[in-house]
């Protein structure tokens, strides 16, 4: 089976909506291809996100480090009873945690060659958070083997991220109907 033969770094980044669909969509293309994918996903638990479950049946390696709502608090999330707050995911010692457990997952797997490509979703974000630094992320996609290719996702990267990436893109909002009191819509936002 063929191989990447020069991984790049690619950068979804901005405040419009589509930065993990693109990210997704490119680890979907690969695994159609035989590619070794695996996705991090920083901030997020799959429980109610389609591509999660969608990653899970085809069988690519997907590492969730998002709050342990449970069920319960998933479905009242999606039929709009509760909601998940932004100071949950900047403050919570259960988050922050698990993030920078999952920089050293993270690490290990875009240094050791195994993979073909690695997503780490929304690590942009967590680092925008304090979670951990920006250098911290510089530093393990230094280490990144010559043939995996990373694809990062979230808030704006520090200027260091876009020096060293191949690819940047910024996803900017025009409009969205979150403006007008609009929540994401399960089966088609998550």
């Amino acid at each position: 089976m063929e191989k990447i033969k020069q991984g790049m770094i690619q950068v979804f980044y901005g405040d419009g909506r589509g930065k993990t669909s693109a990210a997704i969509g490119t680890a979907v293309r690969a695994a159609g291809h035989g590619l070794k994918v695996a996705v991090i996903q920083f901030l997020k638990d799959g429980m109610i996100s389609g591509e999660a479950n969608f990653l899970k049946k085809h069988k690519i390696e997907l590492i969730e480090l998002g709050p342990s709502a449970g069920k319960k608090k998933d479905k009242n999330v999606r039929e709009g009873k509760e909601k998940i707050t932004r100071e949950y995911f900047t403050y919570s010692q259960e988050i922050i945690k698990k993030s920078r457990k999952g920089l050293e997952i993270a690490e290990e797997m875009i240094s050791s060659g195994k993979y073909d490509l690695v997503v780490l979703d929304e690590i942009n974000t967590a680092a925008a958070f304090g979670h951990f630094a920006f250098d911290d992320v510089i530093r393990i996609l230094r280490k990144k083997h010559r043939n995996t290719e990373v694809i990062l996702t979230g808030f704006k990267p520090d200027n260091k991220i876009v020096e060293i990436a191949d690819l940047v893109s910024e996803v900017k909002k025009i409009k969205h109907p979150f403006d007008r009191g609009i929540l994401a819509r399960w089966g088609v936002d998550y």
